[in-house]
């Protein structure tokens, strides 16, 4: 919030804290990042989501320092799962504690890439939804 004038900072301030309740408080945390546009110029919205809150940060990088700008983006606490990309900056030493659930994606990506050399992929994607299917 920190390019909000000061009165808009200051009545968002509850429903900001909320939000980050919200995300600490939820068993998996999704996190991305993606280039834009903004004034003619790169910038990079950097977004944390559960299945009832969103907090999206935009800032002019894209890596740890944008993170630690956003606040909450680097607080994910055990026993929470991560699931993101497999970004290095999701990898620091700040995530430690969590789980990182990015297999899948990349399973999905060998299978597209390279099908006959990556032929193992699709039945470890099929274990994972399956697992995942059992444990829901």
């Amino acid at each position: 919030m920190a390019g909000l004038p000061a009165w808009a900072r200051q009545r968002l301030t509850g429903f900001a804290d909320r939000v980050a309740q919200v995300i600490g408080g939820s068993p998996v945390v999704h996190f991305d990042e993606t280039g834009t546009q903004v004034g003619g110029r790169n910038r990079w919205v950097h977004v944390v989501c559960t299945p009832s809150a969103t907090l999206y940060h935009l800032d002019d990088r894209r890596g740890q320092n944008a993170i630690d700008a956003a606040g909450i983006l680097a607080g994910p606490r055990a026993p929470q799962v991560a699931v993101h990309d497999g970004w290095m900056s999701y990898l620091n030493a700040c995530y430690t504690g969590v789980n990182h659930a990015h297999h899948l994606r990349e399973l999905v990506g060998w299978t597209q890439h390279d099908p006959i050399r990556h032929g193992w992929a699709q039945p470890m994607i099929d274990l994972l939804r399956e697992g995942n299917h059992l444990v829901r």
